[in-house]
């Protein structure tokens, strides 16, 4: 009688999900680069840099005209950043409705205040008119973070720093760049 072999369930990768929307990775893919990230830009002792941009006035976008129209301004937007900043290593995410992560390794707070005002500047001269309040266009923070090669900030730090920065852009009419710094 032969023993049928038993075979323990194969592990499985972790299931990078895609947001339907804009087809790039969702919070959770970027919270496992962003942590590599940290670990490859500690080891080369080079720095890291992190944009969170965020569609201004979003919310109120998205109640008002729903889903379908939301979406598209989200899709526009998103093109337009990856036409504008297209690095190699860099790595970006939908990490809310209106919320964009963007890691850059090996970039330096100069490069990286650079390219923040880049996108900041290329939603601008889209020249597409707010949904609800016509006489803005709509527009895009953002916040950055550097970490030195030294690695005083681990991923998680980091990416507070950019969001606090962001909520900074974001605090007078938008249409801003915020830095860790200020």
């Amino acid at each position: 009688m032969r023993v049928a072999e038993t075979h323990a369930p194969a592990e499985r990768a972790p299931r990078r999900r895609v947001d339907r929307t804009t087809g790039l990775p969702e919070r959770e893919a970027f919270e496992t680069r962003l942590q590599e990230a940290t670990r490859e830009a500690a080891q080369s002792t080079r720095p890291l840099s992190l944009i969170i941009a965020g569609i201004d006035d979003f919310e109120r976008v998205s109640e008002r005209l729903g889903p379908a129209v939301s979406g598209a301004c989200v899709q526009i937007v998103v093109e337009n950043i990856t036409r504008t900043i297209q690095r190699i290593g860099m790595f970006m995410a939908r990490l809310e409705q209106s919320e964009f992560g963007i890691i850059l390794p090996a970039t330096d707070e100069e490069a990286v205040w650079r390219m923040a005002h880049n996108i900041v500047h290329s939603v601008r001269q889209l020249g597409l008119q707010h949904p609800i309040d016509t006489p803005r266009l709509l527009s895009l923070s953002a916040g950055i973070a550097t970490s030195s090669g030294h690695f005083d900030l681990d991923g998680h730090a980091l990416w507070v720093v950019a969001d606090q920065a962001l909520q900074r852009a974001r605090s007078g009419r938008g249409d801003s760049v915020a830095t860790s710094a200020e």
